[in-house]
């Protein structure tokens, strides 16, 4: 063979190359301990943020504050229990070097034994709080789903002691460490997702995203251009009155669609409809003293001649802002 990858047994390994592949193994190690260490650290003073934030001192204050310590003492015992595991230090990795080194098996079972058990409280923790809000059912259980990421860390976890126990038993080490090695990487992207998605649908909401996405829709199956030529063709209507109302009073209503106003219904001035403007004036006589109050309305508009390559051009852009012009 030429390099060394996942799930290659032992035997078919070079001599010479087993030392570069323990020592991945070793690096591995410690940077899969860092980064729950600082994510569990990080998910837990978030919490502590969002739930208790007036420092009030409850329950949920006292468990993520133990849950938080134990981490973090657990998770820095075991970085130098790995680098402690052999003496002299090369003797990690380089098995050809005499050296007095612990059983690192059972290290990591442990390790993987507690990691399981810190998923599965960091999950629990803030499911009673949840639960105890003032608002509706609904909103508690998608409340409840998006804090019940861990779910997926507890799954990795669990596989990953599996995966270690089985490790333990084998004598072919570089493919038994190669189950450990996946499930450590599932393990740490389903703790990132425990710290990313509360916040997710915020960021849905004030980037817009979720609207960008059903204009691009909308313009993929052409309902934008069915509704507005649905608008377009929308007319003027005159309020239906009573019968006993006086024919004074049904002149001085009128009823404008909701929708739009259909530009044809009105004159404008020129041919060449520039800058023209209307001006809707009810041509009845001035009130007298017994006709009370008079309300008059007015309306403005102007029709411009535009290009319709222009037009085309900026309903595009309203439609994909993210394209760039």
């Amino acid at each position: 063979m030429l390099s060394v990858g996942f799930f290659v047994h032992q035997w078919n390994t070079r001599l010479k190359d087993l030392a570069e592949v323990l020592y991945i193994i070793h690096i591995g190690s410690n940077v899969y301990t860092a980064v729950l260490m600082c994510m569990k650290a990080a998910i837990l003073l978030e919490w502590l943020h969002l739930f208790c934030p007036t420092g009030e001192r409850n329950t949920f204050f006292w468990a993520a504050w133990a849950v938080l310590c134990v981490n973090t003492l657990f998770y820095a015992a075991g970085i130098f229990a790995e680098n402690l595991s052999c003496i002299p230090y090369q003797g990690i990795w380089d098995k050809t070097i005499p050296a007095r080194c612990l059983d690192q098996k059972v290290l990591d079972v442990a390790s993987a034994c507690i990691n399981l058990a810190s998923d599965i409280c960091i999950l629990v923790l803030p499911q009673p709080i949840i639960w105890g809000l003032q608002i509706s059912l609904h909103k508690k259980i998608g409340v409840s789903l998006i804090f019940a990421m861990g779910v997926f860390a507890c799954v990795a976890a669990a596989f990953r002691l599996a995966a270690t126990t089985v490790f333990l038993r084998s004598d072919d080490v570089v493919y038994a460490v190669s189950a450990v090695a996946l499930w450590c990487l599932a393990e740490m992207m389903a703790v990132l997702l425990v710290f990313c998605v509360p916040a997710l649908p915020k960021v849905i909401r004030d980037t817009g995203v979720a609207t960008m996405l059903a204009a691009s829709l909308r313009s993929l199956t052409g309902r934008g251009s069915h509704s507005s030529n649905r608008k377009g063709s929308s007319n003027i209507s005159t309020a239906t009155l009573p019968a006993s109302a006086s024919p004074a009073t049904k002149k001085l209503y009128r009823k404008l669609d909701k929708d739009s106003l259909a530009l044809s219904q009105f004159p404008v001035k020129g041919p060449e409809f520039s800058d023209s403007t209307e001006r809707l004036q009810d041509s009845y006589s001035k009130p007298t003293a017994k006709s009370g109050i008079l309300r008059t309305s007015q309306l403005t508009h102007s029709l411009v001649k535009e290009d319709p390559r222009d037009i085309a051009n900026e309903l595009h852009g309203r439609q994909h802002p993210w394209v760039g012009k």
